[in-house]
């Protein structure tokens, strides 16, 4: 059945949406609205934990040597803590180092390797 406020041009009791020219109701609108807010947590919470992650800096180390940093980063009112890991070879040609971070709610993982490239000579010459 359907109620209309002609002065507040109100309509009541309207049945759900099917075609797509329906007007929707607010019991349509409301879980679209919700999924959209949680995807914007979802998303500032992953701005927040890279952030963070990013910021773990760890001090210059030399072969063999390994290091941590921890850090904190805040997006949007959404704040993260990292923690990061880092080590060398023994003989410094290659590092490797992992991360993590988390909201409380949420985690982010990382990992990573690299490797000194030999210096090209055309670099050395004066």
């Amino acid at each position: 059945m359907l109620w209309l406020a002609c002065a507040g041009a109100h309509a009541f009791e309207l049945a759900p949406a099917v075609r797509p020219d329906d007007a929707i109701n607010l019991g349509q609108l409301h879980p679209v609205r919700a999924a959209v807010g949680e995807t914007a947590r979802i998303a500032y919470s992953g701005a927040a934990m890279a952030i963070a992650m990013s910021a773990a800096y760890v001090p210059t180390y030399r072969p063999g040597e390994q290091a941590i940093g921890l850090a904190f980063g805040s997006y949007r009112g959404y704040s993260a803590a990292a923690l990061g890991f880092k080590r060398s070879s023994d003989d410094g040609d290659m590092a490797w180092g992992m991360g993590v971070s988390s909201t409380g709610r949420d985690w982010g993982f990382n990992a990573g390797i690299g490797w000194k490239l030999p210096r090209s000579t055309a670099a050395a010459r004066p």
